[in-house]
C-alpha cells in the first residue's frame, strides 16, 4: 500500500526535520517516527546515528533500532551494512537483526563475509546472528563460506579476530544440513 500525497508530504517534512541541527525538532520527528514512520525512513535513522553529537539523539535512535518489529526493514539494514560509511557501526547494525529478531536466513553468505571483512564486534555480532537462524543449508554452501574464512586466517594469521573466525566456522559447521 502506498503513501498517500499528504502522508508523503509529513513524512518528507520528518526526514528533513531529522537532518536538522534543532535537537527539538529531531527529537519530535524521531517520536512521530517511532509512532507512524515507515521502514522507509530506516536510512536515515542510520545516518542520523552517524553524524548526531547529540547523545539523547543516538540513545534513542539506538533503541528504535534495536526494537523493530516490521520485517521490511531488514532489507533497509543490510543495505546499510554494505556501505563504507557505515563501517563505525557495523557491529551495532548486526547487533539489531537479532535483537529485533529478524529472520536472516537468506543473507547468510552476505553475514559470513562481511565478518570476514569487518572488525572483531561485528564478527561476534554476526556469530550471534547465526547462531540463532534456525534455517540448513547445502553442506557446499557452508563449505564454500568456511574455505573463504580460512583464506583469511591463512593471509592474516596474527588479525586478532582469529579466535572469533574459528568459533563462526564452528557454527557455520552446525548449520550444514
Amino acid at each position: 500500500m502506498s503513501n498517500t500525497k499528504e502522508e508523503q508530504k509529513i513524512l518528507n517534512q520528518h526526514i528533513i526535520n531529522l537532518q536538522s541541527s534543532d535537537e527539538t525538532k529531531v527529537l519530535q520527528s524521531l517520536a512521530w517516527v517511532k509512532n507512524d514512520g515507515k521502514a522507509e525512513v530506516i536510512p536515515h535513522l542510520i545516518e542520523l546515528l552517524m553524524v548526531t553529537p547529540s547523545d539523547l539523539v543516538r540513545e534513542e535512535v539506538s533503541s528504535m533500532l534495536k526494537t523493530l518489529k516490521d520485517t521490511s526493514s531488514l532489507p533497509y539494514i543490510i543495505e546499510a551494512l554494505k556501505s563504507p560509511a557505515t563501517q563505525s557501526i557495523r557491529g551495532f547494525l548486526v547487533s539489531t537483526i537479532w535483537e529485533s529478531g529478524f529472520n536472516a536466513e537468506e543473507h547468510l553468505d552476505f553475514l559470513v563475509k562481511l565478518a570476514i571483512q569487518s572488525d572483531y564486534l561485528t564478527v561476534l555480532e554476526v556469530v550471534t546472528v547465526i547462531e540463532n537462524l534456525e534455517a540448513f543449508y547445502p553442506e557446499d554452501e557452508i563449505q564454500d563460506m568456511m574455505y573463504d574464512i580460512d583464506d583469511f586466517i591463512n593471509e592474516n594469521p596474527e588479525d586478532p579476530k582469529i579466535d572469533i573466525l574459528w568459533s563462526l566456522k564452528e557454527v557455520l559447521e552446525e548449520r550444514k544440513d
